[in-house]
């Protein structure tokens, strides 16, 4: 394939489409994919990423021996070519899958595989790496059909570990049928069910004046679960606010506390920040005021009605 189809599935959104990512549900992608909301904003951390990748792979080859290759490829394949038993697209042509490499290595004469780069803040652990970055190495194997995977990662710039991973069919099996159950929603333009409280926003932004459902036994229960926890949340905070001004009082002017040497407690002024009075600009350049301002729409406020003690 020469031209990106409009929609596709690549590494970096399997977890998504899968529920298992911690950052992205498959409600959000949907309403990406669909061009219902923009995709995320290009930030510090991604640019960073993309920049220390090449310093990633440096780290990678010289201490595994293994010769990374830039292909700068991007690898594609029709859904209806892999193993899916009793699956018809709804129109055609077909969409397509794809993979977006960081590099390919050559891991003997023989053998090619997949070495995915990642920058991070956060300890990595060798033996148990994030689920998106597995996620995206096997789907990456799959669709270029390579065995031999690589995760090379670098924690604050400093700390360099990588990992050896096989490709996994059974895994890519499941990949491929979220795949598959994902385009069908874009296809239908059905959204998937919603998976956290947000996703309800989203797909639910307004209320039905009037309109109140009757609990089931399920709900009720649930309702004074919540109750019970709002309760005991209320009583925590009250203890964290009675711990917190003990310590302040101690502080006073001090920048914080330490234990045994060690900072345990700071109390430190943020940094100022501006704002605009818009009541002041509303009474002086009231011209302006109207050309700029905008009305929001109202977020649905969810409310506990707890019985009065």
């Amino acid at each position: 394939m020469e031209t990106k189809p409009i929609v596709s599935i690549g590494g970096s959104d399997i977890s998504a489409v899968m529920g298992l990512s911690r950052y992205t549900t498959p409600l959000e992608l949907w309403l990406q994919k669909t061009g219902r909301e923009a995709p995320p904003v290009d930030n510090k951390y991604m640019k960073a990423g993309r920049m220390l990748e090449p310093v990633v792979v440096e780290y990678f080859e010289d201490q595994t021996g293994i010769k990374a290759v830039n292909f700068a490829k991007l690898y594609y394949k029709s859904l209806t070519l892999l193993p899916i038993s009793g699956f018809r697209w709804l129109r055609d042509p077909p969409d397509y899958v794809h993979a977006t490499v960081d590099r390919v290595v050559q891991v003997d004469k023989d053998t090619r595989g997949v070495l995915e780069c990642k920058t991070t803040r956060a300890d990595v652990d060798p033996d148990s790496p994030p689920t998106e970055w597995v996620m995206q190495l096997n789907w990456y194997l799959g669709v270029t059909g390579m065995k031999d995977g690589y995760l090379a990662w670098l924690t604050r710039g400093l700390d360099f570990g990588w990992k050896h991973l096989l490709f996994d069919g059974i895994l890519f099996a499941d990949q491929v049928a979220a795949a598959v159950k994902f385009m069908r929603y874009i296809d239908t333009d059905t959204p998937p069910p919603p998976l956290t409280a947000d996703d309800v926003a989203a797909l639910y932004p307004s209320h039905i004046t009037g309109k109140y459902l009757e609990a089931t036994n399920l709900i009720r229960d649930t309702i004074e679960e919540l109750k019970e926890t709002v309760a005991e949340i209320s009583r925590l905070d009250v203890l964290r606010d009675n711990f917190e001004t003990i310590l302040k009082k101690e502080l006073t002017d001090a920048e914080g506390i330490t234990v045994d040497g060690e900072i345990a407690v700071t109390w430190r002024q943020a940094k100022g920040s501006e704002r605009v009075d818009v009541a002041a600009l509303r009474e002086k350049y009231p011209e302006v005021h109207a050309e700029f301002a905008r009305v929001a729409a109202g977020s649905r406020r969810f409310i506990v009605k707890m019985k009065k003690s």
